[in-house]
C-alpha cells in the first residue's frame, strides 16, 4: 500500500472529524497538545461562571478533535475531576440568595458582603426580637453601612421615641463594648399637667461609660406624620438623618461595626444597606450546596461522559523506526490529494 493510501487507513481509524485530523497534523504535537490545555482553560473559566453545560460542550469538543491522543490520556484524573464539577454544576445551578433570606434582596455581592434588603411590615423578618419587641439585625457588618426606616405616623409620647443602635460590639484594643444610640426625640407635648419631650441624641457608650456626643433639645420631628429615620455609619463617624435631612453627627472609633439594632413602635418598611459579612447569606448558600453535592457524588460517574479511549493505557514513547508504516509527516506533494480525501471522507 502506497504512502497515501496508509494515512488514509489510518484517518479512518483514529480520527472521528477529518478536518480536526488535518488541523492536529498541521499544529504538530507541541502544539496540538497546547491547544487542548487551552481548551480546557476556556471549560473551566466556564465553570467559575457557573455555566456547567456549556463548559461539558467544550470539553466534548475538544476531546473529538483531539481523539485517541495520549497527551489527552495523560490528563485523564484532570479530565475526571472537571466533568464532575461541570455536571454538578449544570445539574444542580448555584441557589438565589434570595431564596435563604426572609426580605427582599434588591442587591448581593458574595465576596464583598454589599448588601440591600428590605423588610415589609406584616411580612417575615430575618430580624431577632429581643426584649419589649427590639429588633436585631443578625448579621455583622464588616463595613460602612446604612439602616433606614419609614413609617406612616412618627410617634407622639417619649415611651415611644424611634431609637437605632449602632455597635455593640469590642473595640479591637480597649476590649470594651462600644456602641452608637441614636434618638430621633419627640417635640415637647402636653401629659396631663406636665410637658414632656425628648431631645434628638447620639449617645456613645464605651463599657460602663455613656457620653451625649450629640444633643438637639427640641427634636424636628413631627407627630402623626409620615416620617423616616436613617443612620449611617462610616469608618469614622455616624450621622442620624430625619426625612433626608441630616439630624446630627458624631465622631465613631475606626473600624468598629458591630450590629444594628431597631426599636421602632410603628414602622413599615426597614432598609439595610452597606457592607455585611458575607456568611450572613453564604453559610446558607454553601449548606444546600453541600446537601446536593452529597447526592450527586453518591452517583456520578465521569465514565458516562468520558469516551472510553480516554481509560485506554498510553502508548510507550519510542523513536519512530524507518520504514513504518506510518510516516511520521505527510509528504508535501501529497498534502493536497490527502487533504481532498479527507474531506470525501467527512462529507
Amino acid at each position: 500500500m502506497s504512502a497515501l493510501g496508509r494515512w488514509f487507513g489510518v484517518s479512518i481509524l483514529v480520527v472521528v472529524s477529518a478536518t480536526s485530523a488535518l488541523e492536529l497534523r498541521a499544529e504538530g504535537p507541541a502544539a496540538a497538545e497546547s491547544a487542548f490545555g487551552s481548551a480546557l482553560g476556556l471549560a473551566k473559566g466556564h465553570l467559575a461562571a457557573g455555566r456547567g453545560a456549556e463548559g461539558l460542550r467544550v470539553v466534548k469538543a475538544a476531546l473529538e478533535k483531539h481523539v485517541n491522543q495520549d497527551y489527552v490520556r495523560a490528563k485523564r484524573a484532570d479530565l475526571e475531576d472537571l466533568v464532575r464539577r461541570l455536571a454538578f454544576c449544570a445539574e444542580c445551578p448555584a441557589p438565589d440568595p434570595q431564596s435563604v433570606v426572609k426580605g427582599t434582596l434588591k442587591k448581593f455581592v458574595s465576596k464583598s458582603g454589599e448588601i440591600e434588603i428590605r423588610y415589609t411590615e406584616g411580612k417575615p423578618t430575618d430580624f431577632e426580637v429581643l426584649e419589649d419587641g427590639v429588633l436585631a439585625f443578625p448579621a455583622p457588618f464588616r463595613g460602612a453601612f446604612t439602616v433606614s426606616a419609614q413609617g406612616d405616623s412618627y410617634p407622639t409620647t417619649t415611651a415611644s421615641s424611634p431609637r437605632i443602635v449602632v455597635g455593640a460590639v469590642e473595640h479591637p484594643k480597649s476590649k470594651k463594648k462600644q456602641s452608637w444610640a441614636v434618638y430621633f426625640g419627640i417635640p415637647p407635648y402636653t401629659d396631663g399637667n406636665m410637658q414632656r419631650w425628648l431631645p434628638a441624641q447620639i449617645v456613645f457608650t464605651d463599657g460602663d461609660e455613656k457620653k451625649v456626643v450629640f444633643d438637639k433639645e427640641t427634636s424636628p420631628a413631627t407627630p402623626k406624620k409620615p416620617y423616616r429615620v436613617e443612620v449611617e455609619v462610616t469608618a469614622s463617624r455616624v450621622t442620624a438623618k430625619l426625612n433626608g435631612m441630616v439630624l446630627g453627627t458624631a465622631q465613631k472609633s475606626d473600624g468598629v461595626f458591630g450590629y444594628a439594632i431597631i426599636d421602632l413602635p410603628k414602622w413599615k418598611e426597614i432598609v439595610i444597606t452597606g457592607l455585611v459579612e458575607p456568611s450572613f447569606i453564604q453559610a446558607k448558600l454553601d449548606a444546600i450546596v453541600d446537601r446536593k453535592r452529597a447526592t450527586f457524588e453518591g452517583s456520578f460517574d465521569a465514565r458516562t461522559i468520558l469516551p472510553p479511549w480516554v481509560y485506554e493505557a498510553c502508548a510507550p514513547t519510542s523513536e519512530p523506526t524507518q520504514g513504518g508504516d506510518e510516516p511520521s509527516e505527510i509528504p508535501a506533494e501529497h498534502l493536497e490529494a490527502y487533504t481532498a480525501g479527507l474531506e470525501r471522507l467527512a462529507a
